[in-house]
């Protein structure tokens, strides 16, 4: 079953996380984009209808400028690689181990 809801700006992560936390399993996902302005939120069909009536309230509270952890994490992994653009010559050491630190956290060896 979908509901629609008016929301113009919207993060669909961050919802999608928020709606999964309020509704478990019988939330399926969230669609944006189909109708400008608005927000589909799939939902099991037997989802009671006291759980639908918390949905509204969660979709008008978000805020599409918070991030999910993920999002967060993928924010800092860019703003240290940005503080690496500069010309090999004025690298430090402490450069050289930020760049050493992102490249094993890339590729698994290491985690943040």
């Amino acid at each position: 079953m979908d509901l629609i809801y008016d929301k113009t700006q919207v993060n669909p992560a961050k919802l999608h996380e928020e709606l999964k936390v309020l509704l478990g399993d019988q939330f399926w996902g969230i669609s944006t984009g189909q109708e400008p302005g608005k927000v589909r939120v799939h939902v099991d069909h037997a989802l009671p209808t006291a759980s639908q009536a918390l949905i509204a309230p969660v979709v008008e509270a978000h805020d599409p400028l918070t991030l999910t952890a993920a999002q967060l994490a993928e924010a800092d992994r860019a703003a240290r690689l940005d503080a690496l653009r500069k010309p090999w010559a004025v690298w430090t050491a402490a450069d050289r181990e930020n760049l050493l630190r992102l490249l094993a956290e890339q590729t698994g060896i290491i985690t943040s």
